[in-house]
């Protein structure tokens, strides 16, 4: 396993964590110290 620091940058697999609200839908996109992307979200259907 490498980080991706350690190969450009480019990312290998992203994660995507979805909390449901009754009210809008928000959301953001971080990368750690590591150089991993999250990207973390509420849901409004």
């Amino acid at each position: 396993m490498v980080q991706p620091g350690d190969i450009g940058g480019a990312q290998t697999q992203t994660t995507y964590l979805v909390v449901d609200e009754d009210y809008g839908g928000r959301g953001c996109t971080c990368r750690n110290p590591e150089g991993h992307i999250w990207s973390i979200g509420s849901y409004y259907p």
